[in-house]
């Protein structure tokens, strides 16, 4: 399958990443840390992995990403990288 664009899948994680955290999208930056900026815990932050999974699945039907690996972002732009690279 071609890979997904990187601007395709920045839309969709910062989607993800507003409905779990309460922001709207157009308030989540790519410089924005996860728990400082957006107060995401980490229980929060392991929440994103369903969604993720989700689009980078609509690439690549073999995507897996765990709670345990999103617990461990940092920044939104960490989770548009693991995404993407996934996908």
């Amino acid at each position: 399958m071609n890979s997904p664009s990187l601007v395709t899948i920045k839309k969709k994680v910062i989607h993800n990443i507003a409905t779990i955290s309460g922001f709207k999208d157009s308030d989540i930056f790519e410089v924005q840390d996860l728990r400082v900026d957006l107060g995401m815990s980490d229980d929060l932050r392991g929440a994103l992995a369903p969604g993720f999974q989700v689009i980078a699945r609509q690439t690549n039907s073999a995507a897996l990403l765990t709670k345990k690996e999103c617990k461990q972002l940092k920044t939104v732009k960490n989770s548009i990288d693991l995404v993407h690279k996934r996908a």
